[in-house]
């Protein structure tokens, strides 16, 4: 458990700091920005589940997973947690419907989560290929 933490840290830092990098995104043209965010995250999904396999860490199933926590620390706690934080000390920042907007980070989650951990498989597919031909 201590070495698939200190293998996935790293990435998860990574993801924690793409959130500030959105103000550098927006400098980008309009739709540009958007996709160079969601671009970052999927590419951290693809190497956390290389990392996984080819560390040996964990297999296929354990890179797949990994995909899910991603976007789960990337949009429910971070995302989600600031819809909360507003809520409770500053409602006048989300028009007093944080939780409404904390619900609808839950059901996107539900939605996409399938997208990182298709991303992570394939990068768990290729770890797993390069532990084969050393």
């Amino acid at each position: 458990m201590k070495l698939f933490l200190k293998t996935i840290a790293f990435p998860v830092a990574l993801l924690v700091l793409n959130y500030p990098l959105q103000l550098l995104y927006g400098y980008f043209p309009a739709p540009f920005g958007v996709i160079l965010f969601n671009f970052v995250r999927l590419l951290l999904a693809a190497w956390t589940g290389w990392r996984v396999t080819s560390y040996a860490v964990g297999g296929l199933m354990t890179a797949a997973a990994v995909g899910a926590v991603l976007l789960f620390v990337d949009h429910v706690l971070i995302r989600g947690g600031f819809f909360v934080f507003a809520q409770l000390f500053a409602p006048e920042w989300v028009d007093n419907k944080g939780f409404q907007g904390f619900g609808g980070v839950l059901v996107s989650y539900v939605m996409f989560v399938w997208i990182p951990v298709a991303f992570s498989t394939v990068g768990g597919l290729f770890g797993r290929r390069s532990l084969v031909a050393t």
